[in-house]
């Protein structure tokens, strides 16, 4: 459970709009569009169910239209944008918490809501969506309204989707099996995180609540959580930055923005949407691999509440027996569906709980995964270590083998040994061992060249960068991943996504409802 997903009932029904619902009363007023998307806003004194969901409407309408979204697509035109979203969302108000409101037993909360509608704006600005946890939301938007209730006091809610309560939201609505609902205090600094929730203004990092590091302040990385503020990175220089661009210095992909990936302490692009892959950084920040064996390929990943298959989910979130993205329990939580634990966590085996990975020379882990990312187990004394050199055995982390840079496990009568990638003509058994402009083909067993445009193909890993293995008349052929208004399949150039009647390649803020 997170900030995000607590309250994400309420939030979600924020966007929705045009679902015939009954008419509710029409709002008037309309804030300026361009006002919306380019300054701050300052939230009113005293924020009612009308003022937030005009504001709010206003800011999501202002982007669609900034970033030339199709409104032949909407439910309603470009001109009745504002009113339509306004009055659903009033209803949605008024079936979730108008009864809490209206008695006082909630209150909007005017720091989030403030922080909502800030960040819709920044999301709009850059035709985004938000890739975090309270996705499409910002994270803000989720708390926007708290019970008001005080810690330690019972949360008499009538509605639903509400979870944080206190003066200024620094509790959460614990529900009890046996007593009342109670609201709890979140943990403050230095202090376990409970559920991945820390009091307001601070952040879980490695399961511990803390202050986020802001822009230009010191930091120092951590493979488990991001100890910055929300939108920054933790540099090479060791302090909080944006996201860095194509050849900026780096020490890991984290830093990078999204689609990049470090490669020779350089943020350098590597694989697009659609290309084979072998590993999670092969793809960049914000992207996923598919883990099918040996058809890997990268992919924009599937956000909470989103259908999903195995592994098409966005980092910290998991595909469930019931095929929806979901939050991963982190530390000292129990394991999802028996298995499932957040980034930098493994579920024990035989005790059903969420541990921290080890590190370099630490005691592997008995589950799903042995030890923190870029290690293996070394099985000769139980220690995680890094990948080894060439002609060593290959280290298991699963789902992955590990090896040294520059090198792939190849699976020998002998066992598993770490080679050095090679290139067309060389003898292969799985695509592990082939460099990136190859695929290992199954029916010669060696690496074969990706193939160009306009080529025949069976596999996605087949395709050169920038292409897909997309159906077409008398077989599947490679071609240019779609871009922007393009039709299409399942992937989109970067930061599009393939959406609408047939398949079209839109811009993230367009695929709202």
């Amino acid at each position: 459970m997170n900030r995000c997903a607590v309250a994400l009932g309420l939030a979600a029904c924020l966007w929705s709009c045009g679902d015939n619902k009954p008419a509710s009363p029409t709002i008037d007023a309309r804030p300026d569009a361009a006002t919306l998307l380019d300054a701050s806003h300052d939230a009113p004194a005293a924020t009612s169910v009308t003022s937030f969901c005009s504001a709010l409407s206003a800011t999501i309408c202002a982007g669609l239209q900034a970033c030339e979204c199709r409104f032949d697509q909407r439910p309603y035109d470009a001109s009745g944008c504002v009113t339509a979203r306004t009055n659903d969302c009033i209803m949605s108000f008024g079936d979730n918490v108008g009864p809490d409101l209206a008695t006082g037993r909630a209150a909007f909360d005017e720091h989030a809501v403030q922080a909502c509608l800030n960040d819709t704006s920044a999301l709009a600005n850059d035709c985004d969506l938000n890739q975090g946890l309270g996705s499409p939301l910002p994270t803000a938007c989720s708390s926007v309204v708290r019970a008001t209730a005080a810690v330690g006091e019972n949360c008499t809610l009538r509605g639903s989707g509400l979870a944080f309560c206190g003066a200024g939201g620094e509790g959460v609505c614990v529900p009890n099996e046996s007593a009342p609902t109670r609201c709890v205090a979140l943990p403050t600094a230095n202090e376990a995180c409970f559920n991945d929730l820390c009091a307001p203004g601070l952040v879980c990092n490695a399961g511990t609540c803390r202050q986020p590091a802001m822009l230009g302040a010191a930091c120092v990385a951590s493979p488990v959580a991001n100890p910055c503020g929300l939108g920054l990175v933790c540099d090479a220089s060791n302090h909080c930055s944006a996201p860095l661009a194509v050849g900026a210095t780096c020490d890991s992909t984290a830093q990078c923005q999204a689609g990049l990936t470090c490669t020779n302490a350089q943020c350098t692009v590597v694989a697009l949407v659609g290309d084979g892959c072998t590993g999670p950084n092969t793809c960049g920040s914000a992207r996923g691999c598919g883990r099918a064996p040996e058809t890997r390929t990268c992919s924009t990943p599937d956000n909470v509440g989103d259908a999903c298959l195995t592994d098409t989910c966005a980092t910290g979130l998991v595909c469930p027996v019931d095929m929806t993205c979901t939050v991963l329990p982190g530390p000292g939580n129990a394991c999802l569906d028996g298995t499932y634990c957040a980034a930098g966590a493994t579920c024990l085996d035989g005790v059903g709980t969420c541990a921290v990975l080890p590190g370099i020379n630490q005691t592997c882990a008995a589950g799903s995964r042995f030890c923190a990312d870029g290690l293996g187990c070394r099985f000769s004394d139980n220690t995680c270590q890094p990948g080894p050199a060439a002609g060593q055995e290959c280290l298991l982390n699963p789902p992955d083998y590990v090896c040294a840079a520059g090198l792939g496990c190849d699976f020998a009568s002998s066992g598993s040994i770490c080679k050095p990638l090679t290139g067309a003509g060389a003898a292969c058994n799985t695509d592990r061992t082939c460099n990136a402009a190859t695929y290992c083909d199954g029916n010669t067993q060696t690496c074969v060249a990706r193939h160009g445009n306009g080529a025949r193909c069976e596999q996605p890993n087949e395709c050169t960068g920038g292409l897909e293995c997309a159906f077409a008349p008398g077989g599947s052929r490679c071609r240019p991943i779609p871009s922007n208004a393009q039709p299409c399949e399942s992937a989109c150039t970067a930061g599009l996504a393939c959406k609408g009647p047939g398949g079209e390649c839109v811009k993230a803020f367009c695929t709202l409802p």
